[in-house]
């Protein structure tokens, strides 16, 4: 077995081992056969493949020159001004003889950004964009300031199909020679959230197991097995003072984070088609975490308007 990390091995290495995305790699593609790079912007949600498609780019623009020619830096480390005016400016300032491609930078998880670093990244784009690029990757668009959003060329990636996310995972497990039941990878998909990068993290951690189930998973990364979310269901038929004692010591003997109930509860009141109360579930997982689960909050629109 790879003592390496899966993640680094089966990272795409050219645009054609991406999984999904047809039509954005198609565009990205034509844009480099034409020589005809713009500013980008990759928003999705984690584990989706934009990291991996620019990598992918790269290699196919630069090849060995790669190193000379991008700049990469993750933004949530190098959120500040300093580095704007600096270390990028630095950068882009100037031009590699003999050739007719333009450098690129490339700014990952850029909404960690300051407002600040944002403005003034603006001014770079324009002054210096005949020298370089800027490829412009986050999770969440709206903490990207709108003058940066209208310099580029948008890119939506869109959470990965079970499908696709399986096909590539048996890839890996018959590389590997690993062995796990359909039910198993079933519910690490859904334990990963649709993160392609977090599937093939907790499949090598399980790949250590001895017994590769799905309750060994769900024992490894604390999520709650069929059993134990069934016990939380039961919990709401109780009176209310024996639903609060009940919840109480169900967290306390599992250990769950209050968003694990939110998810729970979620996928239980959509089977039973009661969207008020995910509109509530909504709003709690706002306050708890500070973002939001796009299919929740999709579910809570729908409910807002049909009370309307």
């Amino acid at each position: 077995m790879n003592p390496k990390q899966w993640v680094d091995i089966y990272r795409p290495k050219e645009m054609t081992d991406i999984i999904s995305h047809e039509h954005i790699l198609k565009i990205l593609n034509n844009m480099v056969k034409n020589n005809c790079l713009t500013h980008l912007l990759f928003n999705g949600e984690r584990g989706t493949g934009k990291s991996s498609s620019i990598s992918a780019l790269i290699n196919n623009m630069y090849g060995k020159q790669q190193n000379i020619m991008t700049l990469k830096l993750n933004a949530s480390n190098h959120r500040g001004i300093e580095v704007v005016r600096k270390e990028i400016k630095s950068f882009v300032t100037t031009r590699m003889m003999f050739s007719n491609k333009p450098k690129l930078v490339i700014l990952d998880e850029a909404d960690a950004m300051t407002m600040d670093a944002q403005l003034a990244l603006r001014r770079i784009m324009d002054k210096y964009s005949n020298n370089a690029k800027f490829c412009i990757i986050c999770n969440y668009i709206r903490k990207i300031h709108p003058s940066l959003i209208s310099r580029c060329t948008l890119f939506r990636f869109k959470t990965l199909n079970n499908d696709a996310m399986k096909q590539r995972l048996l890839y890996i497990m018959e590389k590997e020679e690993l062995k796990i039941t359909d039910d198993t990878l079933t519910k690490l998909i859904e334990m990963s959230n649709h993160d392609m990068r977090h599937a093939i993290f907790m499949l090598q951690a399980l790949s250590f197991e001895k017994y590769k189930t799905k309750e060994q998973l769900c024992t490894i990364f604390k999520y709650p097995t069929d059993t134990q979310e069934q016990e939380c269901i039961d919990i709401m038929k109780l009176s209310l003072e024996d639903r609060i004692e009940k919840m109480v010591q169900w967290v306390d003997d599992y250990g769950y984070h209050l968003s694990v109930l939110i998810k729970i509860y979620f996928n239980h009141f959509l089977e039973k088609k009661e969207f008020t109360k995910i509109t509530k579930l909504a709003q709690l997982e706002c306050q708890l975490n500070g973002e939001y689960s796009s299919k929740l909050q999709v579910y809570s629109l729908m409910a807002i308007l049909e009370s309307i």
